[in-house]
């Protein structure tokens, strides 16, 4: 059970940083002039824009100070609690 445990583990956490850096990705890539129709932009869009959506609705538009969004950096901020979660979910120490 505790290989099982471990396992699953290792599957979230993987999942996780892969996100992690797909979201770095989509930020990174936003600061920058290309076709946005391109099919890998568009993949990172559709994974990476919901998180955002939420989070500008929960904070009511006060993560943007004038023409910059802070609700990516809320988002990088929020993933070592996920990290936290899952180890405690697991039981992982």
């Amino acid at each position: 059970m505790l290989i099982f445990k471990s396992y699953l583990y290792q599957v979230f956490s993987t999942i996780l940083d892969l996100y992690y850096i797909g979201f770095w990705i989509y930020i990174v890539s936003s600061f920058f002039q290309f076709d946005r129709s391109m099919r890998w932009y568009r993949f990172l869009e559709a994974l990476m824009a919901p998180p955002l959506r939420w989070v500008r609705k929960l904070t009511q538009g006060r993560a943007q100070i004038g023409m910059f969004d802070l609700s990516p950096m809320l988002i990088i901020l929020i993933f070592p609690v996920f990290r936290m979660l899952l180890a405690w979910i697991f039981q992982i120490g």
